[in-house]
């Protein structure tokens, strides 16, 4: 079975989740519907494996799992 790698923005959304982010705040982040964050939360959690918003998420080591991650996330972390 090939992986599943996440969107930009499900990487993103994912990113703000492991910061403790509420899904209006990360939508007014993003500049998103909350109904959008909560679409791209069921996306990442079937992707992921994950259960429940708290606890279970994957450490900030291993965020996000998109091809181009190291990047992306160094980017993503500097930027806020």
């Amino acid at each position: 079975m090939l992986p599943e790698f996440l969107t930009r923005r499900e990487a993103e959304v994912l990113y703000y989740m492991g910061e403790g982010y509420t899904n209006q705040q990360i939508a007014e982040e993003l500049h998103i519907s909350v109904d959008t964050v909560k679409t791209h939360v069921k996306k990442v959690r079937l992707k992921k494996g994950v259960t429940g918003r708290r606890g279970g998420w994957p450490s900030q080591n291993s965020l996000p799992n998109t091809p181009d991650e190291t990047t992306w996330h160094e980017n993503i972390r500097n930027s806020t």
